[in-house]
């Protein structure tokens, strides 16, 4: 069997593996998923979007474009995860226009930070209205014109990590990592010395609290692209020689 086959009796099969064939195929396969557009049932379309985002070819841009306007809410938000993890410049316009008029808030969403991947001055006057809001779709705004350099929504977001709440330091910190501009590390680097609880990880009836220092931690290795000497990730609680060791590469 083919690859090609392969492909398209997975995709048949609503099969996830077909994730990973794709990802074998690259490029290649961008032809198969365009035709699963028209395919029914909605898990194959589906797992289409999931595809395209695991080839991360920006000339898939036109099959995520056509998942944000399906007629599946499973298809629109699966395409709108993908489009929100790196840029496709094709989908610009499609990527505002639902940002804008999209029935689902949990779509805008997750476009507002797919619109942070696509610089240009439609993308910039389309978020500042909605940055200016309360909820989830202003902050992601703001993010989002912080990832495009508007000076106002760095502004605000180097402030809150300086906020009275731990949690709105801590989610602040983390935010940065979408961001992703090293520039703003040494805003972080003052946070290897807060040692404030702010997010419960593990079991329920035994929490641990990871501290605000942790998440700066993982956001300074993320913006430093920092080789440190122990795993970092969002479960870990670090020792205070690993928060050193960052503290050292950052000076």
């Amino acid at each position: 069997m083919n690859g090609t086959t392969r492909l398209e009796n997975l995709l048949s099969q609503g099969s996830w593996q077909a994730v990973d064939e794709a990802q074998r195929q690259g490029s290649a396969a961008l032809p198969i998923l365009r035709s699963v557009l028209a395919h029914e049932p909605y898990v194959e379309r589906q797992i289409a979007m999931k595809c395209v985002g695991r080839i991360a070819d920006p000339a898939g841009a036109d099959i995520l474009a056509a998942g944000l306007t399906d007629t599946n809410i499973n298809v629109r938000i699966a395409a709108a995860n993908e489009l929100a993890q790196k840029s496709y410049p094709g989908a610009l316009d499609s990527v505002l226009d639902q940002l804008m008029h999209s029935p689902e808030e949990l779509i805008q969403e997750i476009l507002a930070l797919a619109a942070g991947h696509l610089p240009s001055l439609r993308t910039i006057e389309t978020l500042r209205p909605l940055a200016a809001g309360a909820g989830d779709l202003a902050l992601n705004a703001r993010m989002a014109l912080a990832k495009l350099g508007d000076p106002a929504a760095r502004a605000s977001m180097v402030a809150d990590l300086a906020a009275p709440l731990p949690r709105t330091r801590y989610d602040t910190a983390g935010q940065l990592r979408y961001v992703g501009d090293a520039s703003l590390a040494p805003h972080v680097r003052k946070l290897l010395s807060d040692r404030a609880e702010a997010q419960p990880i593990g079991l329920k009836h035994a929490p641990r609290y990871r501290r605000v220092c942790d998440q700066a931690v993982d956001t300074l290795v993320f913006l430093r692209q920092l080789k440190v000497s122990f795993p970092v990730n969002l479960e870990q609680i670090y020792s205070e020689d690993q928060i050193r060791q960052v503290e050292q590469l950052t000076a």
